[in-house]
Parts: C-alpha cells; structure tokens; sequence
C-alpha cells in the first residue's frame, strides 16, 4: 500500500495516472523497493523511486518532511507504525497492479508471510503456534488453503 502526508487520491482516475510525477519512497533492498520500481517501469509516467532509507523512521520523516510524496510499505506496517494522525492510505493497496511481479518473486499472484522458528529455539513461542495451528478454525482454514492451492496447481499444470 502506498502511505501520504495528505495527499489526495482522485478515485475517478486510475492507481497509474495518481501516481504520474510521483516520488515514491522505499526501504533499500527490500522487496518494496523491487515493487516500486516494477509499479515505475509499468506506469512510464515519471515516477522516481527514492531507496536510500536504511530504517523506517528515516523514511517517515522523509514522508512527512514531503522529500517523497508517497511511501510504498506493506500493509500489514499499517496496522502497528503507520501514525495515521499523520499519514493516510493513498489509493487502494496495490494488489492488482502486483500481480505480475508477486507472480515473478513468488511465483504465486500474491504477497504471503511466513514465520521461521528455530526448531532448537523458540521458547514458548513454537507451543503456542502448535496450540493455535490445532484448533477446529486453524485446520478449516488450512485445508481450505491447501484446496485451493491444489486447484491452482492443476490448472497451471493443465489438468482437470
């Protein structure tokens, strides 16, 4: 998702043409800077992807100073460190115009996060993520997942 400081969004053009002759912050290295410089390279209408930040306060304040216009982030940061006093969703997150890419990192249409636990560590951590993973829901859900997985492998295989 894209954070501002107060810019707003126009919802009757499209993500790309809010997005021309924008500079759009990132962290370097991370897959959001890879994001931000697929979303460029598609839209072709000037954006610049500024990546020089090590830390995410460094590009809060580059937000909120407007050096950038727009912060690429994941929107999961949303829920924890956005400071929405200060900063605002700009657009709709952008997992339609990802696709391609999640699909060329992934190799699956989208973004999914996983926790690695040393199995020789962990504390109290890896129990109570077995504890969690053995209810009624968590099985519903993974079976389900594991459905519909098994349904996009057979049709990206050709089977039937």
């Amino acid at each position: 998702m894209l954070l501002s400081n107060q810019l707003s969004y126009d919802s009757d053009r499209s993500v790309f043409d809010n997005l021309r002759n924008k500079r759009i912050g990132t962290l370097k290295g991370t897959t959001n800077e890879r994001a931000a410089n697929y979303i460029a390279e598609q839209c072709k209408c000037g954006i610049e992807v500024k990546s020089s930040f090590l830390e995410l306060i460094e590009s809060k304040n580059a937000l909120f100073k407007r050096d950038v216009d727009l912060l690429l982030t994941d929107d999961i940061w949303l829920t924890g460190q956005s400071n929405m006093g200060t900063f605002n969703q700009y657009g709709p997150t952008l997992d339609a115009q990802l696709r391609e890419f999640y699909n060329q990192e992934y190799g699956r249409p989208q973004e999914e996060y996983g926790i690695a636990v040393s199995k020789n560590g962990g504390g109290d951590l890896i129990p109570l993520i077995n504890d969690i993973l053995s209810t009624q829901k968590a099985k519903q859900f993974l079976d389900s997942s594991e459905a519909k997985a098994r349904t996009k492998d057979q049709i990206a295989s050709g089977a039937r």
